[in-house]
């Protein structure tokens, strides 16, 4: 007997949702390992590659509306993994940097992610990895929200 392929698997849409969901699968089983979540690991990523920010622009430099970080500061602060202090300029501002603690976390965490994002590149060769992230960034940085503090590229 001979089934037709449904058109829904030929649909871009259909099919980075089905991929990602995978993936976001994997990564938040990696993540939540370590006892942080996704809104957390963005935010220390960010703190590592830009170095000390205000909370405000590391939160939308991550991709997360400002006043929804509050719980994650407070819970990486707890742990230790960042510090907080009161900005030179404003003591009602505050100042973000990554801790040694974080550091290590997110050297163990690169290591284990790249390991299970090679699994999912499998398939591709080098060529088809580069084209496929310029793509994938190229989408991304199109829905980021504030164009001001949108990260730039990767250099391939």
């Amino acid at each position: 007997m001979h089934i037709n392929e449904p058109s829904y698997l030929r649909n871009a849409g259909f099919l980075l949702s089905r991929v990602g969901a995978m993936c976001e699968s994997s990564w938040f089983r990696l993540i939540n390992a370590e006892g942080i979540g996704q809104v957390e690991f963005a935010l220390m990523s960010v703190l590592r590659a830009n170095g000390p920010m205000r909370q405000r622009d590391a939160a939308r430099a991550a991709g997360i509306e400002p006043r929804n970080v509050v719980g994650s500061v407070d819970r990486l602060r707890h742990r230790e993994l960042i510090n907080a202090e009161p900005a030179a300029h404003d003591r009602r501002v505050k100042q973000l940097t990554i801790s040694g603690a974080g550091e290590q976390l997110l050297t163990r965490l690169g290591n284990r992610l790249g390991q299970e994002s090679e699994s999912f590149l499998n398939p591709l060769d080098e060529h088809e990895r580069r084209v496929l992230t310029d793509l994938l960034w190229k989408m991304y940085a199109h829905k980021v929200i504030d164009e001001e503090l949108r990260p730039q590229p990767p250099q391939s």
